[in-house]
């Protein structure tokens, strides 16, 4: 089921860990921008997604499940987020890294029936 536009509320993240994991997903843009090589909808899952709400808590790997809708080829989407790692100065002016975590699965820990209905946009460069 994708994910309509207007449809969730939105957040715009305001930290250095929340920007830099909105702009660990453009490199994603080039490539499915024009919606020619289909569409998908990644949801962030742990550290990061905590980190999104709270602001409080971080963590260098992103935990998400990738899902395509039509033509969008799921291994190639997370072959492109897997390729570098994301690097990023935090507040305190120290260099991070973020980076994907492959071997995330969602069957690995209990998640509420409706979590995909629940979900909150972040605010990215497409749709800005």
């Amino acid at each position: 089921m994708p994910i309509e536009p207007g449809d969730y509320p939105v957040i715009e993240p305001d930290t250095a860990l929340g920007r830099a994991l909105v702009e660990f997903f453009d490199v994603l843009e080039p490539v499915y921008a024009s919606g020619e090589k289909g569409v998908f909808q990644v949801i962030v899952f742990g550290g990061c997604a905590v980190h999104i709400h709270t602001q409080a808590r971080g963590s260098a790997d992103v935990d998400a499940e990738v899902t395509s809708h039509g033509y969008a080829d799921k291994s190639e989407i997370v072959a492109l987020l897997d390729e570098d790692a994301y690097v990023f100065t935090d507040e305190a002016g120290m260099t991070q890294l973020l980076e994907l975590d492959a071997s995330f699965n969602t069957t690995l820990a209990p998640l509420h029936e409706d979590y995909e209905d629940r979900v909150i946009r972040l605010v990215t460069q497409s749709n800005c």
